[in-house]
């Protein structure tokens, strides 16, 4: 992995995942390591409590990615989001986001403690 990031260090981010996407050693060292640790891997049809999900903007829209669903899950337009940028300056895609969590995940299960919101974007945005 060391390599890989001296190999693309003046790539773009776009070009860095696209390494990232079709490298086949980092590919198959996954493999490797997916099965080790220490539990068990849960077969995929397992209902199982805690896991991850990501919110992403994806033409317009907002579109939640879980890997225990066939399909990614969208959630609708964001309004006046024409590009990610117009979305994130007026705080409607941040704000479509925290909706769909609250009612999706907080309101479902009152009183859980096991949650976490990460946000993942571009410092200069910010």
């Amino acid at each position: 992995m060391f390599a890989a990031s001296q190999e693309t260090a003046d790539l773009s981010p776009e070009q860095r995942a696209k390494v990232l996407e079709t490298d086949r050693s980092l590919a198959s060292a996954h493999k490797s390591f997916e099965q080790q640790g220490q539990s068990a891997v849960p077969p995929r049809e397992s209902d199982v409590d805690t896991h991850f999900v990501a919110f992403v903007f994806h033409e317009g829209h907002l579109v939640e990615l879980d890997g225990r669903r066939a399909t990614p899950v969208d959630h609708g337009s964001v309004e006046g989001g024409a590009t990610l940028e117009d979305a994130a300056r007026n705080q409607r895609l941040l704000k479509m986001t925290l909706n769909v969590i609250q009612k999706e995940f907080v309101e479902k299960c009152p009183g859980e403690l096991r949650f976490q919101v990460i946000a993942v974007g571009d410092a200069k945005a910010a």
